[in-house]
């Protein structure tokens, strides 16, 4: 007996393998089964199990004892038979057949599209491999990738003079973050619909076999299909010798399991649909809610109110970025990052910037005189990657990376700048920080440490070393403290 639960993109499902042979009691097998469904109220379940019963229900000519006994279990539990009367045996063997293997599901899964079929892949075993597929009604969304780099950007570029030109015009316009919004989200789905219409999406790289299968192993599989067929096919006496070389070419498959490749491809990870059950063992409602939940026990609401209660600033205000300024960030921008969820990436930027030299600038400058960055420029893609070495139960054991969209990383890097330029320019910076700074690294810190203790040795005097890892620092830090420090420095 085993039992296990995955997570689908729409509902948690409890999946139950048992077997019960001839000789055993079926009805110490099903108390086991019925101590799971217990404990598993109004839960999504599927039963696979090899419990050696006839019944026609499921593909035999007559009734055993054992069935009637399993035809009670399914009635009193509320289950479902998704066997079909008509399929293919599930136990082939020699010249007889048989159906011992049934599959059940709880009556929560009725309303869902359920397939069920008796597959011709080698299972290695005596029984054959059955199929169920559930039907999704939730898809999965990717972003597109376009093919941006040789070819096709005058074709782009014009399309995007019909509509550039004028949105350049209403983003000037704009009265507040709100109107320059709106002009904004334009442009992005202007851009985007633009490389619908232009480029050629790049292929998605799915690997549909595991990377440890090889030619050789096609070629062995097929052989031992073939095998099996014609130990099937053969008459009584030539099907047992034939019978007797396919379990002696299955055995030499099964008895070297692919090499080092596939103990590779089965290792110990953590796929992204395993996460939620990972983290609170017990997933509730849909895969968006799970993933809901991880974001928000990892970007975690201030403990501090985020009413600060500022007061216009008396200091003159920051004047608009040159187009010097705005033009280095761009031509800086690296080739091949991945986009934000606008799909826009850093080649695309670059190719309308040559063009159209003020569209960037216009949007820029309008932020920075409305102080305020755009809500379609902080909506981003988070991809989770597992730390080294942590648990995968928790949430904080992940690292999120939050793929933004290009216009909103050309405001954030150009104000970076004329911060970091600011600070640098009056000295507020401490010294010992190394962090952050350009000509700077931990290379440096490490470097400063060591000196100080070479000098204090020297001296003959003893060294204390204190190293403080604050858990979670960037998202405890006092937004009031920093804005009063920033306001000082002006």
């Amino acid at each position: 007996m085993a039992a296990l639960k995955i997570q689908t993109s729409s509902f948690p499902i409890t999946i139950i393998s048992a077997y019960s042979s001839k000789a055993q009691d079926v009805h110490t097998t099903l108390q086991e089964i019925q101590k799971i469904i217990s404990s598993l109220p109004e839960e999504k379940i599927i039963i696979g199990a090899d419990l050696n019963i006839h019944n026609t229900l499921w593909g035999y000519g007559s009734n055993d004892n054992r069935g009637k006994d399993i035809l009670d279990f399914i009635l009193a539990n509320n289950l479902n038979i998704i066997n079909k009367p008509d399929a293919l045996p599930t136990f082939p063997r020699n010249n007889s057949v048989g159906w011992p293997d049934l599959t059940l599901c709880s009556q929560s899964l009725i309303d869902s599209s359920i397939n069920w079929e008796v597959l011709e892949e080698i299972s290695l075993s005596d029984h054959t491999y059955k199929g169920t597929t559930i039907a999704s009604t939730v898809t999965n969304q990717f972003y597109k990738r376009y093919k941006t780099r040789h070819k096709n950007h005058l074709r782009f570029l014009s399309i995007l003079g019909k509509e550039i030109y004028h949105l350049e015009r209403k983003i000037k316009a704009a009265r507040n973050s709100g109107e320059l919004n709106n002009a904004t989200t334009e442009l992005q789905t202007l851009i985007i619909n633009a490389c619908n219409k232009i480029f050629k999406i790049k292929k998605q790289l799915l690997i549909t076999k595991p990377n440890w299968w090889t030619e050789q192993l096609e070629i062995h599989k097929k052989k031992v299909r073939a095998l099996r067929r014609r130990a099937q096919r053969a008459p009584e006496i030539e099907g047992q010798a034939r019978y007797q070389v396919f379990k002696k070419e299955e055995a030499n498959a099964a008895s070297h399991p692919y090499g080092k490749q596939y103990k590779a491809a089965f290792r110990k990870s953590v796929f992204p649909s395993q996460i939620p059950y990972l983290i609170n063992g017990d997933p509730k409602g849909s895969l968006q809610e799970a993933a809901q939940n991880i974001l928000e026990q990892i970007f975690l609401s201030p403990a501090i109110p985020k009413n600060y209660n500022l007061t216009t600033s008396t200091q003159p205000p920051h004047p608009p970025f040159s187009p010097q300024e705005i033009s280095a960030v761009i031509e800086h921008l690296p080739s091949g990052k991945a986009p934000g969820i606008d799909g826009i990436e850093n080649l695309l930027i670059k190719i309308i910037y040559k063009r159209f030299n003020n569209i960037f600038p216009t949007i820029i400058n309008e932020c920075l005189h409305l102080s305020c960055v755009l809500d379609s420029l902080k909506i981003g893609n988070i991809i989770l990657f597992q730390k080294g070495g942590k648990g995968q139960r928790l949430a904080s054991s992940y690292r999120p990376i939050s793929l933004l969209p290009i216009i909103g990383k050309l405001l954030k890097k150009l104000m970076t700048q004329s911060l970091t330029y600011h600070l640098e320019s009056i000295n507020s910076l401490n010294d010992r920080q190394h962090g952050f700074r350009e000509g700077k690294s931990v290379d440096t810190a490490i470097n400063e440490l060591l000196r100080n203790i070479k000098t204090a040795r020297r001296d003959g005097r003893h060294v204390l070393v204190l190293s403080i890892d604050i858990k979670g620092a960037f998202d405890n830090l006092q937004h009031r403290a920093i804005l009063k420090s920033l306001d000082a420095s002006a």
